[in-house]
């Protein structure tokens, strides 16, 4: 359970990471201006979270963007890195 909760922090962080200033202000611009439809939050939403897995993704996959992150990498049980 311990290295779920890693493993979720870790896509949250890279689903922010993946949105610019420039756009949480145009959204929230456009937020404000009008109401948004119950679909168009969905839209985005959806739209958020690809390109943060997207994004998280990358990183992940990069040269020790695994290993050497500790906020995604999972750690061995101490019984096993024993033998390791």
């Amino acid at each position: 359970m311990k290295y779920l909760s890693k493993t979720f922090f870790a896509l949250l962080v890279f689903s922010l990471v993946g949105c610019t200033a420039a756009e949480v202000n145009k959204f929230l611009a456009a937020a404000s201006e009008s109401a948004l439809t119950e679909n168009e939050v969905g839209n985005g939403l959806k739209e958020a979270l690809i390109k943060g897995v997207t994004e998280g993704a990358n990183l992940a996959s990069a040269t020790d963007g695994f290993l050497k992150n500790d906020l995604i990498r999972i750690a061995l049980p101490e019984d096993v890195q024993r033998v390791r």
